[in-house]
């Protein structure tokens, strides 16, 4: 099978344990790095990321509880060589992080155990000079021979890139920049693991699966375990729907190789994880094209709503059929 050699560059994005992959908003943490260090009372290795307590002699000689926030998933941090076997209560650990602005918290970039040996558990560089583990970038995943298993569309697709960063394009009202001001980073829907409507699952660099059946088809996104059913066209319509938080999703094949998805209807207030708010105006299309070969799925995504945006905001990008189990991103209420 021929595959371009730009797929080297996708296949490497999807490798680095990206910030995106976090559940919920880190505006709570500041820009600074200060040091922590105390005995570790409780692991959480867990999605969406791993979590440490600690207990921390203050100055004043009273004992504080620390929580310690983990950037990446724990499969992540074990392909680079984190493990939870690393991690034992009673320890005593010094952390570095970028502190939370309101709460005892800290946003953990290494940890240093009680040998010298310095685990690096975020996008940073190794801190304190020592022995270092998790920096090794684990090996990339492999495209399949898609064209030989000939499934088409209804398999388990890969995102290429960082959904999240293409956002920046975005521009929005001042009525939904005003939103953000009123959300609670530490207490919110998405930190309390409720399920997200759309079109928050659209901007994690998760995988999303198709499956058949009948006049519908399925469309699963990992993220949160949102499970999605498309009508396609000829389908019937039920009369005086009531709105939900994913809506409605109307399908239409414009060929063999390209399905094209609306969806209205949507009851959710929030348009990301970060409280920019929406209106029930919010409409969107998906459109997904088939390589000739079946390793790849073009992707375009429009959102209108003209309580939320400027103007219609886009982004297109690709999937990619990987050898790679096709696993759903829990949610944990820490």
């Amino acid at each position: 099978m021929k595959i371009a050699k730009l797929l080297i560059v996708a296949l490497a994005a999807i490798a680095i344990p990206a910030a995106a992959l976090a559940h919920h908003s880190r505006a709570e943490f500041s820009n600074e790095t200060v040091e922590v260090t105390g005995v570790l009372t409780e692991v959480f290795w867990q999605n969406p990321h791993i979590a440490l307590h600690l207990e921390v002699e203050a100055d004043n000689g009273d004992t504080e509880s620390w929580r310690i926030e983990g950037w990446s998933r724990p499969a992540a941090l074990e392909s680079a060589g984190v493990t939870p076997e690393l991690f034992s209560v009673g320890d005593s650990l010094v952390v570095a992080g970028r502190p939370s602005r309101r709460r005892q918290a800290l946003l953990a970039t290494n940890v240093l155990f009680a040998d010298g040996v310095e685990a690096v558990v975020a996008p940073a560089e190794p801190y304190w000079g020592g022995p270092v583990i998790g920096t090794e970038a684990p090996p990339p995943p492999q495209v399949v021979d898609a064209e030989s298993e000939n499934q088409g569309f209804y398999r388990a697709w890969y995102p290429a890139g960082n959904l999240m960063m293409m956002m920046r394009s975005f521009t929005y009202t001042d009525a939904a920049i005003a939103a953000r001001e009123a959300w609670d980073p530490v207490d919110n829907p998405i930190v309390r693991c409720e399920p997200p409507g759309l079109p928050v699952p659209f901007f994690h660099a998760r995988p999303i699966q198709f499956s058949e059946d009948g006049d519908t088809v399925g469309l699963h996104h990992s993220y949160m375990d949102v499970r999605r059913t498309v009508h396609l066209q000829g389908a019937a319509s039920p009369a005086g729907r009531a709105p939900t938080r994913l809506g409605y999703s109307a399908g239409r094949w414009e060929n063999d190789d390209t399905l094209v998805i609306e969806t209205s209807g949507i009851d959710y207030p929030y348009f990301h994880i970060d409280g920019t708010a929406q209106s029930d105006a919010i409409r969107i299309t998906e459109r997904y094209s088939l390589s000739d070969d079946q390793t790849r799925l073009d992707y375009r995504l429009t959102i209108e709503d003209p309580a939320t945006l400027t103007q219609p905001a886009t982004i297109e990008t690709h999937f990619l059929a990987l050898d790679e189990p096709f696993e759903v991103y829990d949610c944990n209420v820490f």
